[in-house]
């Protein structure tokens, strides 16, 4: 759930959670930067994040929950979940 000033997002991977929060920024940053002429250059995160790792079904499934449900306004691609 991407809000204006911060992401959350909630996946499976076999890969450290620091390196894939990296990825997913850098990722994220060359999209802005390509997508946006306000952006270039502009540094648009934090030094670091934070991360959690979700050890039961529960866990994941309140995570998914709070991503999806609890950000306030609904984002246009998630209006039809229920």
């Amino acid at each position: 759930h991407v809000r204006t000033n911060h992401a959350h997002i909630v996946l499976q991977t076999d890969q450290p959670a620091n390196d894939v929060m990296r990825l997913l920024k850098t990722n994220a940053t060359i999209l802005l930067q390509k997508n946006s002429e306000s952006e270039k250059g502009r540094k648009v995160w934090s030094r670091h994040g934070s991360t959690k790792y979700l050890w039961t079904d529960q866990a994941i499934y309140h995570a998914c929950e709070y991503t999806v449900f609890e950000q306030g306004n609904k984002m246009a691609c998630i209006d039809n979940l229920q």
